[in-house]
C-alpha cells in the first residue's frame, strides 16, 4: 500500500474520474495529430459563432493570439473549424482564414543577449537558410528581430512552433507564429533606393544612421568607424527593453563615377554586419573636383527613406565630413536643397542629428561648414537637438574621432533608458531634465500613430551563423497532464527502487485507471509515457523494463534515482508555483515548461 500511494501523491486519481466524466459529456470528437489535440491560434480577435456562418449568433469572443482546441463535428463545414476554449467541450464555429493551426506542444523562448545579436525571423525558410550560409553577405533580409514582447493579452503562448526544418549541420528551423507592434514587411534592396517601411520588433530602439562623406579625403575615418560600433555593442549587451539598431549611408558628389549616395545598410540590431560591411565593401572615391560635396543629397536620403523604427525610441544621424553642402544655385545641387530644408525635414520625421566636422585645409569653406552643421545639430526646437562635434588634424584624429562619437552615441543610450523608464512608468517625466523633457516627450508621441499588433508567422533559427544557442524549448501542457508526468516520475522511482515482480503486480492496474493504457509486460515506461502524452524523451530516465532493472547494481540504480528525483523537484516547484499557470474563462488550466525539466 505504501507504494501504491506514493505513486498516487496529491490526489490524481481523483482529476481522472472527473475528466472521464466531462469526456462522457460532450459528443465532438477532439482533433488529434500525433497523439495531441490540435489547438487554434488566433491571427486577430474575433467572435465564436454559434453555427457555421458569421451572421449568426456570436457565442463569444476571443482575443487575437489566444488558442482554441479544435474538434471533429459530425457535419463538418466548410471554411469553418468547430471550436471550443478547453479540451472537451466544443463551443461554436470560427472562420479557419482567423486562425493558424498549431498540432503539437513545442514553443520557445529567447536565450538571454549576453554573448549574441538580436535572433532574425525570415519570411520563409529559403531566406533563413541563406542567411545561415552567406551571413551578411545575404539579401534576404529579416522580417523582424526576436519579438519577445509578443503579445501583452492574459493568455500569450511564448512563441509556439508551427514546423521544423534542418538548416544544414543540424541546426533545427522554426516556423513560429507572433505578434509584431506594425505591420511586418520584409526588407528590399538596400540600394533600390526608394522608401522603407521600419521593422516591426517589439522594444524601444536607439536608431543610429551614420551618414559619411567617403571623398578620398576621409579615408581615415572609415576604420575607426568600426571602432565606434564595438564600444556600442558593449555598450547595449543584455538590454532586454530596448536595443540599438544601426544603418550606413555614404554620399560623394555629382559625377563621382559610381554613386552620389549609396546605401550599405539598412537599420539593423545586427551590429556584426555593420562592421563587416564597413572592413569589405565601404570605400573612398575620388568626388568631385570642387571643394563642396552632396552632403545635402546625402542628409535628405537618409532622413527620408530610412527604415526608421516606428514605435518610442530616438532617431538619429551621425553626419561625418569634411566639407560644406552645395548651395541653391550650385550646378552640383538640382534638386535646390537648402539647409533650412534639411533642418525641417529632419523635425518632421523626429531626426535629430549629431554633426561631426572634419577641419579641412580650406579654410574659407571650414567656416561655411561648420556653421551649416551647427545649425543642423541645433535643429528647430529643443525637442530636436543633436550635438556638434570637430575633429582637428592632429596625430590623434583618429582617436579623437571615436572618443568624441562614442560618446554621444553612449548619452543617446542613456537618453533611451530614460525614455524606456517614462514609457514604463518607472519615471515621472517631470524629474526628467528640459532638454531630455522635449526630446523624450516628442518621441513616446510617435507610438500613438502606430499599427495595431499584427498577427505573423516566420522562420527563426535555433542557433546563429556563430552557432550561439537562440532560443529554448518550452512544452505546453494543461494542469492534468502535468499530474500524468509526475505520475510517470513517481512510477519510475518506484520501480527503481523496488524491482520485484509482486510490485509490477501492484501497480499495472493502478497505471491503466490512471492512463487509461495498459502497462504490458516487457514494456518500458518510456514507450507508456510516450504513447500517452506525445512528448519525446530526452534521457534514459525511463528506457527500462521491469526485468532489466533487477539486474541492476545497485550503485546503477542509485544514480538514477538521484536523477529522477532532481528532474521531479524541477516539475514539482513549477507545479507549485501560480505565477506560471494560467486559466482560461471556462476554467481550463495550463502552463509552459523548459523542456530540459523533462526526462
Amino acid at each position: 500500500m505504501k507504494i501504491i500511494a506514493r505513486i498516487f501523491a496529491g490526489g490524481s486519481i481523483f482529476s481522472l474520474i472527473t475528466a472521464n466524466a466531462l469526456h462522457a459529456q460532450v459528443n465532438a470528437t477532439p482533433m488529434i495529430r500525433e497523439k495531441l489535440h490540435v489547438k487554434a491560434i488566433l491571427k486577430e480577435d474575433s467572435p465564436i459563432y454559434r453555427s457555421a456562418s458569421t451572421s449568426s449568433e456570436a457565442v463569444e469572443k476571443v482575443e487575437q493570439f489566444s488558442f482554441l482546441f479544435v474538434f471533429e463535428p459530425s457535419v463538418a463545414a466548410s471554411d469553418f473549424y468547430y471550436v471550443g476554449k478547453e479540451p472537451r467541450r466544443a463551443l461554436g464555429w470560427i472562420p479557419q482564414s482567423r486562425v493558424t493551426l498549431w498540432d503539437h506542444r513545442e514553443c520557445i523562448k529567447f536565450t538571454p543577449l549576453y554573448d549574441r545579436l538580436p535572433a532574425k525571423v525570415y519570411a520563409n525558410f529559403e531566406d533563413l537558410k541563406a542567411s545561415l550560409t552567406l551571413g551578411p553577405m545575404t539579401r534576404a533580409q529579416g522580417l523582424a528581430e526576436e519579438p519577445d514582447g509578443i503579445s501583452n493579452r492574459q493568455f500569450a503562448m511564448l512563441l509556439p512552433v508551427l514546423s521544423r526544418r534542418i538548416a544544414g549541420a543540424g541546426n533545427g528551423a522554426l516556423e513560429i507564429a507572433y505578434v509584431s507592434a506594425n505591420l511586418p514587411q520584409q526588407m528590399v534592396n538596400a540600394n533600390a533606393g526608394t522608401n522603407h517601411s521600419a521593422n516591426s520588433p517589439a522594444m524601444n530602439y536607439l536608431d543610429i544612421l551614420f551618414v559619411l562623406d567617403t571623398t578620398i579625403s576621409m579615408s581615415p575615418y572609415i576604420a575607426p568607424t568600426k571602432e565606434i560600433l564595438d564600444r556600442i555593442t558593449q555598450k547595449v549587451i543584455g538590454m532586454r527593453e530596448g536595443g540599438v539598431r544601426v544603418g550606413l549611408l555614404s554620399y560623394r558628389d555629382k559625377g563621382d563615377a559610381e554613386f552620389v549616395t549609396n546605401w550599405y545598410s539598412l537599420m539593423t540590431a545586427n551590429l556584426k554586419d555593420v562592421q563587416t560591411i564597413l572592413r569589405e565593401q565601404v570605400r573612398v572615391g575620388a568626388g568631385n573636383l570642387d571643394v563642396s560635396e552632396a552632403m545635402f543629397d546625402g542628409l535628405y536620403t537618409g532622413i527620408t527613406e530610412t527604415n526608421w523604427f516606428k514605435g518610442s525610441g530616438l532617431r538619429v544621424i551621425i553626419l561625418v565630413g569634411d566639407a560644406s553642402g552645395h548651395p541653391v544655385g550650385h550646378v552640383n545641387n538640382p534638386h535646390r536643397y537648402t539647409l533650412d530644408k534639411m533642418i525641417e525635414t529632419a523635425a518632421a520625421n523626429s531626426v535629430r542629428i549629431i554633426s561631426l566636422k572634419i577641419v579641412s585645409k580650406f579654410a574659407d569653406d571650414n567656416k561655411i561648414h561648420e556653421e551649416q552643421l551647427q545649425k543642423l545639430a541645433e535643429g528647430r526646437t529643443s525637442g530636436d537637438r543633436g550635438s556638434y562635434l570637430q575633429v582637428n588634424i592632429s596625430d590623434t584624429m583618429e582617436q579623437n574621432y571615436v572618443e568624441q562619437v562614442a560618446s554621444s552615441v553612449e548619452t543617446e543610450i542613456a537618453r533611451l533608458l530614460r525614455l524606456i523608464d517614462v514609457t514604463q512608468k518607472r519615471m515621472p517625466v517631470s524629474t526628467l531634465g528640459r532638454g531630455d523633457r522635449a526630446i523624450i516627450l516628442k518621441n513616446i508621441s510617435r507610438s500613438a500613430s502606430s499599427a495595431e499588433p499584427q498577427f505573423s508567422t516566420g522562420w527563426l533559427s535555433e542557433k546563429n551563423v556563430e552557432n550561439k544557442l537562440q532560443v529554448k524549448p518550452y512544452v505546453f501542457m494543461g494542469r492534468e497532464e502535468m499530474v500524468l508526468i509526475l505520475f510517470y516520475m513517481n512510477l519510475a522511482l518506484t520501480s527503481v527502487t523496488t524491482p520485484t515482480q509482486k510490485v509490477f503486480d501492484s501497480i499495472a492496474p493502478v497505471v491503466q485507471a490512471q492512463t487509461g493504457e495498459q502497462l504490458l509486460p516487457g514494456q518500458t515506461v518510456q514507450d507508456h509515457y510516450e504513447k500517452r502524452l506525445g512528448l519525446p524523451l530526452r534521457s534514459r530516465m525511463l528506457a527500462f523494463t521491469l526485468e532489466e532493472i533487477s539486474s541492476w547494481s545497485e550503485i546503477r540504480r542509485a544514480e538514477l534515482v538521484e536523477y529522477i528525483n532532481k528532474q521531479k523537484k524541477l516539475l514539482e516547484t513549477h507545479n507549485g508555483d501560480p505565477s506560471l499557470w494560467f486559466t482560461t474563462s471556462v476554467g481550463f488550466t495550463y502552463t509552459f515548461v523548459p523542456l530540459d525539466y523533462f526526462p
